[in-house]
């Protein structure tokens, strides 16, 4: 009997000491999120007022560029706000739940409540009134009063969400998923005609385009990531929201544009093996309408392109154009898509010189045979990119006058390009025969340490990570795993990257008939490893500038005019020897360059 009462007493003080347990856990948790949702409440309508100061004080003087910036901010301020307010409803109907669950199972939480009760939440009115302010000021100060065009530019996307639960997307999607099953099945594995559509050289075109269409997709994945995880990326890039940067839109028009590719793909697949009468359709026409279709879709609609274009004549005018962060990440992206340009090089020579018209292309076109296509145009288009990206960081040593990070991750981009034009002017380099030389083992090793350069570079300097601890960085945004993924997939896909700047006719590293399957591989591994490197450098670049906001501080000195005197003097001495540091380096890369195209074998 008294152990049967021991037993229950011992059950009984388990059980208060769970419940006290669950008391502590929820009150624990009630305090962090109170605190959280008042500091951000605190933080957001310091920001607006700090938003409606500058406006007021400078908005006269603002030319149309600081006006389209300012608004920016202003919206991305009111999408904060909107997922404050649906966090905060989200966050106190949870926690309500919980309250009435833990008041039910254990009847103290109530006692507890009202002699010693949890902090209150800051009030959704208070959002609310923030959210009322701000449209306001926003209607007033940019819009001139026009509520229709302000509701359209702060919710875009409020039209668009009924295609994902309609019947037409639904249909678009289901079939753009059979074509792609149906694509791969004649192509790869269907060959009962003996005829292999990998060894036409129209497959240039539908390799450009593939991975174009592969980087939309990419791209839609990105914007998805970025909303999800509340990164506001179009204020780093210097873009208004539009549909082009709405996640439903875009996936809405990377799948009509997938179907299209893919009914192309077919038609000629079947044309070309003869299921189709060539009477009813010549198998040269159907490229053609793609490369055509391709050229408008980059260009049209024209204000919907607008910015991207400008922004690509900005990449390539450089040093000469402004290198922001947008300038910077286009040009990167560029650089990934070497294999792209000279296969929409080859496509353009081939439609324009008139050659598609050959009933069966193997290669023998006036284009492939080109001396001045493999000699000159492939050097170029596989080196343009690199040197791009390095005048672009000769430009920001220029104006920063620092040289780290610029002049480094200038020479990054000029070792890759000097690995290029070795490997294009002397193709022996990658081809031993019997034995390496000594010249070949020189090669193999600049190729690896430029390899490992660019590796480096990523993990360090464009993501961040790389610390002593544990490999990252204090403040992250992605889950832990992620980062330790992404550095292990990125070191692999780096020497991918490597292969995909090498030009690979007629004397690539793999033979010819591998070579076929390769070049799309390698170029489609690129695309996404580069979309992954975006997702990172996207989100390293936010928590810089979360940091830094939080940091901010205006510290002024006051100096005599003698003193300013020497400054000027000094900074126009530095300015003078930074001329002549960039000078030295754009010169030691030319050289380079100079060598590798006059010593080229005859």
């Amino acid at each position: 009997m008294a152990t049967h009462d021991g037993d229950d007493q011992e059950i009984s003080l388990l059980d208060e000491w769970e419940q006290a347990d669950d008391i502590q856990a929820l009150t624990t948790r009630v305090h962090k999120m109170a605190a959280f949702f008042t500091e951000q409440v605190q933080d957001l309508t310091a920001l607006l007022e700090r938003y409606g100061k500058d406006f007021d004080v400078e908005h006269e003087s603002w030319d149309a560029l600081a006006v389209g910036h300012a608004k920016l901010n202003w919206m991305e301020l009111h999408r904060r706000l909107l997922w404050l307010r649906d966090e905060q409803i989200a966050s106190m109907d949870e926690l309500q739940n919980h309250t009435n669950l833990l008041s039910t199972t254990h009847p103290q939480y109530s006692t507890m409540e009202s002699t010693n009760p949890s902090p209150a939440f800051p009030p959704l009115d208070a959002t609310a009134q923030l959210l009322e302010k701000l449209e306001h000021r926003m209607l007033y100060g940019f819009y001139q009063g026009d509520m229709r065009v302000l509701k359209r530019e702060l919710f875009p996307h409020s039209e668009d969400v009924a295609i994902w639960s309609g019947f037409y997307f639904g249909m678009h999607f289901g079939m753009m998923v059979v074509l792609f099953i149906w694509a791969v099945w004649d192509s790869v594995i269907d060959d009962s005609k003996n005829h292999n559509l990998w060894e036409s050289s129209v497959m240039a075109i539908y390799r450009a385009t593939g991975v174009l269409i592969l980087l939309l997709w990419c791209w839609c994945l990105q914007v998805y990531t970025f909303n999800w995880f509340s990164i506001p990326f179009l204020p780093m890039f210097d873009w208004k929201i539009t549909k082009s940067t709405q996640f439903v839109s875009l996936v809405r028009q990377a799948v009509s544009i997938t179907i299209v590719y893919l009914v192309n793909l077919l038609l000629y697949f079947k044309a070309l093996r003869g299921d189709i009468p060539i009477h009813i359709l010549p198998p040269y026409v159907i490229p053609f309408l793609l490369f055509l279709a391709l050229l408008l879709k980059l260009v049209f609609p024209l204000k919907q392109r607008r910015s991207l274009l400008l922004t690509v004549l900005r990449v390539v005018a450089a040093p000469w154009a402004i290198v922001r962060f947008r300038e910077a990440y286009v040009g990167d992206i560029l650089t990934s898509l070497v294999r792209v340009f000279v296969d929409l090089a080859w496509s353009s020579c081939y439609f324009v010189s008139g050659a598609f018209v050959e009933a069966d292309p193997t290669g023998h076109d006036v284009c492939s045979t080109s001396t001045t296509f493999h000699w000159v145009v492939v050097p170029l288009l596989s080196a343009l990119p690199l040197w791009w990206r390095f005048c672009q960081n000769i430009r920001k040593y220029r104006e920063t006058e620092s040289r780290f990070p610029y002049i480094p991750n200038a020479m990054k981009y000029a070792c890759a390009q000097s690995v290029v034009l070795f490997a294009v002017f002397h193709p022996s380099l990658k081809r031993p025969e019997d034995h390496m030389t000594t010249y070949q083992w020189f090669y193999l090793g600049a190729c690896v340490v430029t390899t490992l350069y660019q590796f480096l570079w990523d993990i360090y300097m464009d993501w961040g990570l790389g610390g002593w601890t544990d490999g990252l960085r204090p403040l992250r945004i992605y889950p832990t795993w992620v980062y330790y993924a992404a550095m292990v997939v990125d070191l692999f896909l780096r020497f991918g990257w490597t292969l995909t700047l090498i030009p690979a006719q007629g004397y690539g590293p793999f033979p010819s008939h591998i070579q076929f399957f390769i070049d799309p591989i390698l170029a489609s591994a690129e695309v996404f490893r580069r979309s992954m490197w975006g997702l990172l450098r996207v989100e390293y670049e936010h928590t810089i500038q979360l940091a830094s906001s939080r940091k901010s501080i205006d510290v002024t000195t006051a100096v005599d005019d003698e003193s300013d005197d020497d400054s000027d003097d000094e900074d126009q001495t530095y300015s003078f020897w930074v001329l002549v540091e960039i000078s030295a380096v754009v010169s030691l890369v030319v050289v380079v360059a100079a060598i590798a195209v006059l010593t080229r074998p005859t």
